[in-house]
């Protein structure tokens, strides 16, 4: 029997946890309704979110949330609070790409584990290395990586490493992306990704799809990824309804649990993997563009239901063979695959079998051919009072108890995890035992059990004055009473603790502004794109460098974004010979070059956009480890962004607005779009796709 990976499934919303629940799921990822990359997900709410915890919990299972956004100063006193409560409810992970909640949860919430989201561009040891020292107990790893890359970076850094293995797959290395927000104003990095990947472009030979991926699947080789030591397989689908997410669940249960016995895969590989878009096996087996992405057709996300019938003012009629039920997310797309309306069906009919009429709020634009997609759920769901009534039996607060019983007073101390303890007495008129003395088995099993309160008593230390008795009664009265002032008592502590923790955090990032801000500004310009305007330093990229060429003191290295395991070594003896050769300034496009060049005195660190310095205590951390000037990413320059007027901010006088990376090769070098012109920059082991000057 070999060790099964967590099967970690999405839960957009209730309905969609209950489902990947009775399928099997090991885990949970979810998100609040801020603070995370899926924000047009249902989401829960706080009280939603105590309940599937505690409900997960006491059934043996594990949920993790998703703050996996990058942040301003302006919002950490809501995460200060949201973090908090996760704390209390004892959620088992949190799921982070902002370096700043990294330390913030390292340095203040010890207790809650750390989950480097894909978000964080973890692609080889160097960058796992420091995550993991940062604080990180589990990486979720690039989609970009191969089975032997996956190996080679989980025996060169040990620890719990996370892998997608089913659902929609980004084109841009994650995290890397400012597609959507230089287009539309809507960042990806904060959770609002607007999708122009999906959208045609042209290349010169009519509309394509050429950044549209297909979607992951490794059902076929789920034995060689079981084998592979990753701790958690992934599937993607926040934005999913519940029946994908079932089905999908139910088909990895399956197929992990008969990988780890060792038994044949064929029978649950045969079922249908779910989905519209064309699936493939990812990075897991290579990188052919052709073989990861779908650019002859457009793709949509959730499940095919229906198709459009006709169309009269406001009234639009479809045909579907599915039962949808009312309250059901329903989305309108073209076949182009371009959005045309998304609503909730409520006001509808079924004139006959197979046919829907439904009523929308406002005029239907039409097309030659319409589909209807299922994304989700928005009505009442009948599940959840069952959930919520098993979640309150789930004792989660232990508690160590000393009762002590004399002829006139009983006295109870708690000692609840690390606070004070708390002490409350009753008087008691008790009388000498006749047929029946008190004992302290008794007593202990009384006090075992908390009513309804959260506590899970564990030792309970009994000191009883013999000779005594006290009516049953009593003692069940206290009893009451006891839980009832302690819950009182202990959330009082956790009250005190928070707040006093929270003003030390807001008192620390308000020293940090207040210790950097400055006047002071900075510039540079790439080697390719002078200005003509007066810099401070020059951007060379290293692909581009003559070995030869003399280095000047102004000249500042810019390093790849992707190095892979394979070349990372000689990557680290080419950086030796720049700086043995007299470069002494380097930029920086990845957190884990900041431990690598700390064995070298007099180089000086610059950290590139995609370190993401957008709050103060992400500034900080940077800084405290040697990177003297710092970019931010140029599609976060507003007034939110407290770092741009920070002491080492550099300001580009040209720039190129790139839009993603990728390891795919694209096989054309210019796109077309309704609103840009796209070209395309090759890399040793990667392609850069920006904007076009209009």
């Amino acid at each position: 029997m070999t060790d099964k990976p967590e099967l970690l499934a999405p839960a957009g919303s209730p309905e969609t946890f209950v489902a990947a629940f009775k399928a099997g799921a090991d885990a949970f990822y979810l998100g609040a309704a801020d603070f995370n990359a899926r924000k047009r997900a249902r989401n829960f709410s706080r009280e939603e979110l105590k309940e599937a915890t505690l409900f997960a919990h006491r059934n043996g299972r594990r949920v993790y949330i998703t703050l996996n956004t990058l942040l301003y100063d302006d919002e950490f006193s809501g995460v200060i609070d949201l973090l908090s409560f996760l704390e209390e409810i004892r959620i088992d992970g949190v799921i982070v790409q902002d370096l700043g909640l990294l330390a913030l949860l390292r340095d203040h919430f010890p207790a809650l584990p750390i989950h480097a989201s894909t978000q964080m561009f973890c692609h080889n040891s160097q960058q796992a290395r420091y995550l993991k020292n940062a604080g990180a107990s589990r990486i979720i790893l690039a989609r970009e990586l191969t089975l032997e890359e996956i190996r080679s970076v989980a025996a060169a850094v040990p620890m719990e490493y996370e892998v997608f293995v089913h659902g929609a797959m980004c084109f841009s290395f994650s995290g890397c992306c400012l597609f959507s927000s230089y287009l539309h104003g809507d960042s990806g990095n904060r959770g609002r990704c607007r999708q122009p990947c999906r959208r045609p472009y042209d290349a010169g030979g009519g509309a394509v799809y050429p950044f549209s991926m297909k979607d992951l699947s490794a059902s076929s080789f789920i034995g060689e990824l079981v084998a592979s030591g990753v701790s958690a397989f992934k599937i993607e689908g926040r934005l999913r309804n519940a029946a994908y997410v079932s089905r999908v669940v139910g088909m990895y249960r399956a197929l992990i649990d008969g990988a780890a016995a060792g038994g044949a895969l064929h029978r649950a590989e045969n079922r249908a993997a779910p989905g519209q878009r064309e699936s493939s096996g990812g990075y897991f087996r290579g990188r052919e563009y052709n073989r990861l992405v779908a650019a002859e057709k457009a793709g949509s996300s959730g499940e095919l239901v229906g198709e459009v019938v006709s169309v009269k003012g406001s009234e639009l009629v479809f045909a579907s063979e599915s039962e949808i039920a009312k309250g059901s997310r329903l989305r309108v797309v073209d076949g182009e695959g371009k959005m045309l309306h998304e609503g909730t069906l409520l006001d509808f009919a079924r004139p006959r079998a197979g046919l829907y009429e439904w009523k929308l709020t406002k005029r239907m634009p039409r097309a030659s051919r319409m589909l209807i997609y299922h994304t989700g759920e928005s009505r009442a769901f009948r599940d959840w009072p069952a959930i919520r009534r098993e979640a309150g039996m789930h004792k989660y607060i232990p508690l160590r108890l000393e009762v002590a019983l004399s002829a006139t007073e009983c006295t109870v101390r708690a000692h609840a995890e690390d606070f004070e303890h708390m002490e409350f007495s009753w008087p008691v008129d008790t009388e000498p035992a006749r047929t029946e003395e008190m004992n302290d088995a008794k007593i202990r099993g009384l006090f075992a059990q908390p009513d309804r309160h959260p506590f899970r008593v564990g030792e309970c230390v009994v000191r009883l004055e013999s000779g005594i008795f006290l009516q049953l009664g009593v003692l069940k009265a206290i009893r009451r009473d006891f839980f009832g002032r302690a819950y009182e008592g202990w959330r009082q502590m956790i009250d005190r603790r928070d707040a006093a923790r929270k003003e030390t955090i807001i008192r620390s990032i308000e020293s940090i502004q207040n210790a950097s801000r400055t006047d002071e500004r900075l510039y540079f310009e790439y080697a390719n794109l002078e200005s003509g305007e007066p810099c401070d330093f020059r951007i060379i990229e290293f692909e581009s460098m003559d070995a030869a060429a003399q280095p000047r003191p102004e000249e500042v290295v810019l390093l790849p974004l992707f190095v892979s395991e394979e070349r990372l070594p000689g990557m680290h003896d080419a950086i030796a010979g720049l700086i043995a050769g007299g470069n002494r300034r380097f930029m920086i496009p990845t957190y884990g070059w900041i431990e690598f060049f700390s064995r070298y005195d007099g180089v000086e660190l610059f950290g590139g956009p995609f370190l993401y310095a957008a709050n103060s205590m992400a500034y900080a951390r940077i800084v405290s480890k040697g990177v003297r000037n710092f970019t931010v990413s140029p599609d976060m320059h507003n007034e939110r962004v407290v770092t741009i007027r920070y002491r080492g901010h550099l300001l580009p006088r040209a720039f190129r607005k790139e839009l993603m990376a990728t390891r795919l090769r694209l096989p054309d070098t210019c796109y077309r779009g309704a609103k840009s012109t796209i070209r395309i920059a090759r890399y040793a082991e990667y392609d850069v796709a920006y904007e076009a000057n209009k």
